[in-house]
């Protein structure tokens, strides 16, 4: 669990830093990505708190989301690396659910899953190597699931997973996983 200090820290990061943050063409999402080399102090306090060392990490992502829908499941980056999710704020009951495939190509922005090829935004980029992931059924992604967890997303772009894991959001408390391994986030709001 994340101290209440660095969680504060954390938070007032993400007020000072905004204008470092790159939208490209999804306003709804900020991203700040750092060398290694050149973490900021607070990011090097969270680094220490979860007994990482900073010598392993290549890039620290960070990302500020208002967009309060589905996160569409996706590999943040190919096999190798780590993806540490830590809940800062949010309202409602919030999950991340992971999935069974992973992704073992090497495209570097990671592996969008999305079966019918509908961008959401302008300029979106979609994943081509779809023949690189591992664990896609032909099944039908079971309703009881999808209208707990992510009724507001098109369930046609979940049939074929399947479900490994489902982690209720805590504020401060991390979750782990795979980097390439698929997840996404249910909707913020119920």
């Amino acid at each position: 669990m994340i101290s209440k200090t660095i969680i504060g820290n954390l938070n007032n990061f993400f007020l000072i830093k905004d204008k470092y943050f790159d939208t490209k063409n999804n306003t709804k999402r900020k991203t700040i990505k750092f060398p290694a080399k050149n973490l900021p102090k607070v990011i090097i306090q969270l680094v220490k708190k979860l007994k990482i060392d900073p010598n392993t990490i290549k890039t620290f992502k960070i990302e500020e989301s208002n967009d309060k829908t589905t996160q569409s499941p996706h590999a943040d980056t190919p096999y190798g690396q780590t993806t540490i999710i830590v809940p800062l704020k949010f309202s409602g009951k919030v999950y991340t659910i992971s999935y069974k495939s992973h992704y073992y190509g090497n495209n570097k922005k990671g592996y969008k899953y999305r079966p019918n090829k509908k961008q959401y935004y302008k300029n979106e980029w979609l994943s081509k190597d779809h023949s690189k992931v591992s664990g896609i059924t032909k099944t039908k992604f079971p309703r009881k699931f999808y209208k707990k967890y992510l009724s507001d997303y098109e369930i046609v772009n979940l049939h074929g997973l399947t479900v490994s894991k489902v982690f209720k959001w805590k504020v401060g408390k991390p979750i782990q996983l795979f980097s390439n391994q698929l997840h996404s986030g249910s909707a913020f709001e119920k």
